[in-house]
């Protein structure tokens, strides 16, 4: 095939490459990950096909080895060794489906990075691609704008998340944006006074890319994405007068303005203004005891004990969840987010994950093309590799800052060889080496199998099974026979997706097991088993035994004979208890374990398990609460009330609820103006007999108004309030319920 053919069709494929960031597949199990991974592979897999044809016939075009080529390959080297070295290698390098960051893909942003540099020999060639990704970033704007409006057309409106999915991964990929934007924009040395020139508009286009993207920050709000643009906003100034001091002044009163602004914001904070903004309320209203800032806190405490137990090789790329659950902080369950696969802080991850030897490859990557950028004086990418490690602390990459990253890596591979950017044509060079026709014909024969043998396990296997598992999850024209020989075809294909398929196995239970007929359950019932048996073997994670746990409780529920019910029994009691073991703190465990001493009678046991998550988890309340349960059950009212009342004055902290010698004590008033929301009803009213019993009259009139905001015509609710009311005294109170039992009487009548 023809060189010049071969060139244009692996450019194509790189342009169509840098429009996957705004591609969301809906049909796909994670939509804003997995669909775009799996199209940039199966993309970067065909043009490394004709890149290897091109390569073997055409020397100029092989990569050449240099300092940021060497600092990639480092880095993967190391990656790669680390897999090996951790706690699951098969995770470590096919990844998963949320993330979709196993050592495969990161070959293939590699490879992606290597062909950039190789077939893009002109700096005009590698501006036409810049330009693509800005525009492909003003789109993204665009798509954010109509979010943030509330547009009906854009997929999830008004979370200011982009085609990314997160808002804060979303904040990263624009840094990238408004960086390339701004070097296209100050690349063009012309004089905008002269109207005749023809780059005049393109100029135009470029800063207003530039300031689409700083849009685009703004409206997502990630202020760990805002800081790194600042940052490297600052280090451009910088660079720009380390090479020419005389600009000093200029980059004086440009850095003044945007300072001045944020300090009049700083000062009007608590004003309406701000406070009806989101955006602007996140920017301004910055505390360290805020709680998604204690949450990385936290999140980068457990990283780093994960560091400290396994300091040179970490627990493998992508393996984060198991660091995470066996090094788990209680405290994350006050702060809302618990579970993490990832620490919110790129250097944290490589240091977890992939030991000392990650962190110090991924700074040396950093560094490299930081000093391969400055080296060639180019400020502009220099800076924004700054933003970009800045950045890093507070984020992680997806797959749209990863191709926007290793777009930035090849450019720098490129100009580590070219720093004169004078690149030989063809007429240049004499006699370039080539292979003979047969060996290229052997090579390029070897190299589609292997071609063909990645695209299909790599592509199109998980891409099949992904979306079989979402037809089978979600499809509701399947019939429930139907849907289960899709999910077991799903399940069958042992793609990356697996591990997920089969852990989200019991969420499709819960919604289709009562469809089938009571002979055909326990066959469903045991498809789960087997598969989650399989799973704990291969990838021993917590969720994956309590969701076995789970399971086993579900199907002795099932059988009328004791023996039987007991020993399925026991089999969950002993997954829960391998859970425990990887995670001592994980408190779903716990609760999934009460329930089952509950089904198997064994009350005492239940008590204990609860008394340890309390400990555990001493100011979280919902600890306390099923150890109220607990208690109850085990027939232990005053122990029940104390642990409830304790859950209770925890929940209500803000409405001047408190406990005074045991018992709960409250300002009426004050709670009832409270915004008063707990738990599901049934779960309040299952926890009053003790109080009941112990007459314990103003802690069941919280459990009742609570109760009564989430069903405010429940008639029993109302005559149990009338009566508590009665033996406070309150008999106006009392009055007031018996009319509304009066008035909702006659309305069911």
């Amino acid at each position: 095939m023809n060189s010049n053919i071969l060139l244009k069709l692996i450019k194509f494929g790189i342009g169509f490459i840098l429009f996957i960031p705004l591609y969301i597949g809906g049909s796909f199990f994670f939509p804003f990950i997995f669909p775009k991974i799996w199209l940039f592979q199966l993309v970067t897999e065909i043009i490394l096909f004709l890149y290897i044809i091109l390569a073997l016939t055409d020397a100029r075009f092989r990569p050449k080895w240099n300092l940021a080529l060497g600092a990639t390959m480092l880095l993967t080297i190391i990656l790669i060794i680390t897999s090996f070295t951790g706690v699951d290698a098969f995770r470590s390098f096919w990844g998963n489906t949320e993330r979709m960051s196993g050592i495969i893909t990161w070959f293939h942003f590699v490879i992606f990075a290597i062909i950039l540099s190789s077939v893009l020999t002109t700096e005009k060639e590698w501006r036409k691609f810049f330009g693509i990704a800005v525009i492909v970033s003003v789109l993204e704007f665009f798509y954010t704008l109509a979010q943030y409006f509330n547009a009906s057309w854009a997929w999830l409106p008004s979370s200011q998340s982009g085609t990314i999915g997160n808002a804060d991964l979303l904040g990263s990929y624009a840094i990238f944006g408004a960086f390339f934007a701004l070097y296209l924009w100050k690349g063009l040395n012309i004089d905008i006074r002269h109207q005749s020139s023809p780059d005049v508009g393109y100029r135009y286009f470029w800063a207003t890319a530039f300031f689409l993207n700083i849009s685009t920050l703004y409206i997502a709000s990630s202020r760990g994405a805002i800081i790194g643009f600042v940052i490297g906003i600052i280090a451009y100034m910088l660079l720009n007068i380390a090479d020419n001091r005389d600009l000093w002044k200029k980059w004086a009163i440009i850095a003044a303005i945007p300072l001045l602004i944020y300090g009049f914001l700083w000062t009007i904070r608590s004003s309406d203004f701000i406070n009806n903004s989101v955006q602007l309320t996140r920017l301004t209203n910055i505390s360290l005891k805020g709680d998604t800032i204690q949450q990385r806190f936290t999140e980068w405490g457990i990283a780093f004990e994960a560091f400290k137990a396994r300091p040179i090789f970490g627990f493998g790329p992508n393996n984060y969840l198991y660091l995470h659950n066996a090094f788990l902080d209680p405290r994350v369950y006050e702060l809302r987010e618990t579970n993490f696969d990832r620490a919110h802080n790129a250097y944290l991850d490589y240091a977890s994950m992939s030991g000392i030897l990650g962190l110090l490859g991924y700074l040396f990557l950093i560094g490299a093309l930081f000093w391969v950028f400055v080296k060639n004086k180019l400020w502009i990418p220099a800076s924004l590799m700054v933003a970009y490690a800045v950045q890093s602390f507070f984020v992680f990459d997806s797959p749209a800052s990863y191709i926007a990253l290793f777009l930035t890596i090849g450019f720098a591979i490129y100009k580590t060889g070219n720093s004169n950017d004078q690149i030989p044509s063809s007429k240049q060079i004499p006699n370039p080496k080539s292979l003979n026709s047969q060996t290229i014909i052997a090579l390029s024969l070897a190299a589609c199998i292997l071609s063909f043998y990645i695209f299909w396990q790599v592509s199109v296997k998980p891409a099949v099974a992904n979306n079989d598992f979402v037809n089978a999850f979600n499809n509701p024209s399947l019939g429930a026979e139907e849907s289960f020989n899709l999910y077991k075809k799903a399940v069958a294909q042992e793609t990356l997706g697996t591990t997920e398929f089969r852990n989200q196995y019991n969420p499709w239970l819960q919604k289709n097991l009562n469809n089938f007929k009571p002979e055909e359950r326990i066959t469903v019932l045991d498809f789960g088993i087997n598969e989650l048996e399989k799973e704990v073997k291969t990838h021993p994670m917590v969720f994956s035994y309590l969701n076995l746990g789970q399971i086993y409780n579900y199907k002795a529920r099932g059988f009328q004979d004791e023996s039987v019910r007991m020993a399925f029994f026991e089999k969950a009691a002993s997954a829960y208890d391998e859970a425990l073991k990887l995670s001592p703190n994980r408190l779903e465990v716990f609760y999934s374990y009460l329930q089952l001493s509950f089904d198997a009678k064994k009350y005492d046991k239940g008590a204990e398990l609860m008394e340890q998550a309390a400990s555990r988890a001493p100011n979280y309340w919902q600890t306390h609460w099923y150890l109220g349960f607990a208690y109850t059950m085990a027939g232990k009212d005053e122990e029940a009330a104390k642990a409830l009342n304790k859950a209770l004055a925890i929940f209500y902290n803000h409405s001047g609820v408190i406990i005074e010698n045991g018992r709960l004590k409250y300002d009426y008033d004050k709670a009832l103006n409270f915004a008063l929301g707990f738990a599901p009803k049934q779960e309040i009213l299952g926890a009053v007999n003790p109080y009941i019993r112990l007459k314990m009259w103003p802690e069941l009139l919280l459990l009742y108004l609570s109760a009564e905001k989430g069903d405010p015509e429940d008639i029993q609710l109302h005559q149990s309030l009338a009566l508590v009311y009665q033996n406070l005294g309150l008999n106006d109170k009392a009055n007031e319920e018996l009319k509304i039992v009066e008035t909702l009487q006659k309305a069911v009548k």
